[in-house]
């Protein structure tokens, strides 16, 4: 499956494959009369999908799925259900949070193989401060084979649906962006780590961000920020460390850790391997 969410009036998206599903639906109550059909749905989503879309871990989700036949050809289906996400902090720490969702479809068979249909969908992690996430949105579905169906859907984003209006930019608050140099991609190990972390990804791929060690140049592709409150001991600013397996470097109120880095005159590695031929980080 691809998802694609557009912004802006459709001036940015993010393309990706989400993370791939295994499931087990079990029926409850068979639909006769008014009684819906009833069934369990268990999940499990298997990290594989991309950056923008994908979990850090094997994460679970149920679902109670409803469905009723309301002419021969008309169908509508309606589901609520709970799922968990994990995603990787600032601190480099497996953050899980649950989520609550459900949807309505209404589904009408053209044909014994092909169908279309719209809902409505919603999501939410049930707190105080948060809005629910709604998408509307409709496809078809043909039966290519007794076991594979193909769907093709289209969602629209709140933004194309009127939910968020526009407003014009304040052009005295804009501020001129200098053209970037190669030497500016040094990183200044006293600022916030917070700050380094950013600079980090915000220069890739140029001007690269950077430091020295043993004279030498140091490229760092990927980095991020621990806060000192995390840390069981603290660490100076540019002193060298190891973190989780990783090599890192204290900075401004943290650790800057250091996942992916290019020593001079080497490939891209991640600090993992870097440590094993750096015996002498630390």
């Amino acid at each position: 499956m691809v998802e694609t969410v557009e912004s802006a009036a459709g001036k940015t998206r993010t393309d990706g494959v989400v993370d791939a599903a295994l499931g087990l639906k079990l029926e409850i109550v068979e639909h006769s009369g008014a009684v819906p059909d009833v069934a369990f749905v268990g999940i499990l989503l298997i990290p594989s999908g991309g950056d923008e879309f994908t979990s850090d871990r094997v994460d679970p989700g149920f679902r109670f799925a409803f469905g009723n036949s309301l002419t021969a050809a008309v169908s509508l289906t309606y589901n609520l259900g709970m799922f968990w996400l994990t995603e990787r902090t600032t601190e480099n720490a497996l953050d899980t949070r649950s989520f609550f969702d459900g949807s309505v479809t209404v589904g009408v068979s053209a044909s014994p193989k092909l169908a279309a249909f719209g809902e409505l969908f919603g999501v939410t992690d049930g707190s105080a401060e948060s809005r629910p996430l709604t998408s509307v949105g409709g496809g078809v579905t043909y039966l290519v084979g007794i076991s594979l169906l193909l769907i093709v859907s289209v969602y629209l984003s709140p933004y194309l649906r009127g939910e968020i209006q526009p407003e014009p930019q304040d052009d005295t608050q804009a501020t001129y962006a200098p053209m970037l140099k190669k030497e500016d991609g040094e990183l200044d190990i006293t600022r916030p780590v917070d700050y380094l972390a950013r600079q980090v990804r915000a220069f890739d791929p140029w001007p690269g961000a950077f430091t020295t060690w043993k004279g030498q140049l140091l490229k760092i592709q990927e980095a991020s920020a621990v806060a000192a409150a995390s840390l069981p001991e603290p660490v100076a600013p540019g002193e060298r460390a190891v973190y989780h397996g990783l090599p890192a470097i204290g900075a401004g109120g943290g650790l800057l850790v250091l996942e992916r880095l290019q020593p001079a005159g080497k490939k891209v590695m991640p600090g993992e391997a870097f440590l094993q031929g750096a015996r002498d980080w630390v």
